[in-house]
């Protein structure tokens, strides 16, 4: 509906919902029986997406590599970064070590022929070796977003930008735009376009 309803002009960054194992055992949800055929999840997904966007910028991102490695291999129009979670407290942590695992997550992205990473900003604000992280992504030519609980905090935008992140993933844009009027031409959250 959104893709039908909201202005073509306004680019969408979809997020892959699949339930995943946590270090627990313990799989996310109680629905894995929906999801237990990831191809024909990926499959319908790209099709409606692909009618429905006409001429929409899209890009698709997931926390499981398995389905970023199936949207990229099935569909060359629609960027797809990889989610991260890294070292996170916040966060309930996901088993699979590739998505736990910043500097591997890059390294998938980068055999995997990904747009970039999507990497949780929890530990790069408090001066963690995880900032090194983004260079590490740009020397692999790999975009970076950052996501997290952080960016509910207007003084972490800049702190963001100085490391070198390409973009910032968060919900509640209208007091963002109204705090620190990011979206004037020439700012550089939005000067990377595919």
């Amino acid at each position: 509906e959104a893709l039908d309803n909201v202005d073509q002009d306004l680019g969408f960054l979809i997020e892959l919902k699949f339930p995943q194992k946590t270090f627990s055992g313990v799989t996310e949800a109680s629905v894995e029986h929906a999801y237990s055929d990831k191809n024909r999840y990926v499959d319908l997904i790209i099709e409606h997406v692909t009618k429905s966007a006409r001429d929409r910028r899209c890009m698709f991102t997931c926390f499981d590599v398995d389905i970023c490695v199936m949207l990229r291999r099935k569909q060359n129009r629609f960027p797809v970064v990889f989610a991260n979670q890294g070292n996170t407290s916040h966060y309930t942590q996901y088993k699979d070590f590739r998505c736990t695992d910043i500097s591997l997550g890059i390294k998938v992205a980068k055999a995997e022929d990904l747009y970039g990473v999507s990497l949780n900003c929890e530990n790069m604000l408090n001066g963690s070796s995880d900032e090194e992280c983004i260079a590490q992504a740009h020397a692999a030519n790999l975009i970076t977003f950052v996501w997290g609980t952080e960016l509910k905090h207007a003084e972490n935008f800049r702190a963001l930008e100085e490391l070198g992140v390409d973009g910032l993933i968060y919900d509640d844009v209208k007091p963002r735009i109204r705090e620190r009027e990011l979206l004037k031409p020439g700012s550089s959250y939005i000067t990377h376009h595919y």
